[in-house]
């Protein structure tokens, strides 16, 4: 996939011992992901789902609150804060956003929105 930067040492993307990834790998592997599987990609900007008789939440603030928003992954880990990879169309336009080490998931929104309109803002120009 040629994420040159990354290495994995666990699928779950848990803090490892020598795992990592580097946030512009993150944006290229959603950006395959998009290419390769978009049948898939629905599944991101899902606002819940059911799996092993449990119901979860989408913890992704923007779906529903951010027209265009459209996926793809939040997180959080003590090393890293919270972060997210997150998509959104505008005008038939896609921007891919990856933001790490906020410190709660009220700021990682707050920050995804803030880049994400400064980027269409300088798509529309």
């Amino acid at each position: 996939l040629g994420l040159a930067g990354s290495r994995f040492a666990n699928a779950t993307g848990q803090t490892a011992k020598n795992h990592r990834m580097t946030a512009g790998d993150v944006a290229k592997l959603a950006g395959i992901l998009l290419q390769r599987h978009p049948e898939r990609y629905r599944v991101f900007g899902e606002l819940a789902f059911r799996y092993g008789g449990r119901s979860y939440a989408n913890r992704n603030l923007l779906l529903g609150s951010y027209v265009g928003a459209d996926g793809i992954k939040t997180g959080m880990t003590a090393a890293g804060g919270y972060g997210m990879a997150a998509s959104a169309v505008r005008d038939g336009k896609r921007l891919i956003l990856v933001i790490n080490g906020l410190a709660s998931e009220e700021e990682r929104a707050a920050e995804a929105r803030r880049l994400l309109d400064w980027g269409f803002a300088r798509l529309s120009r």
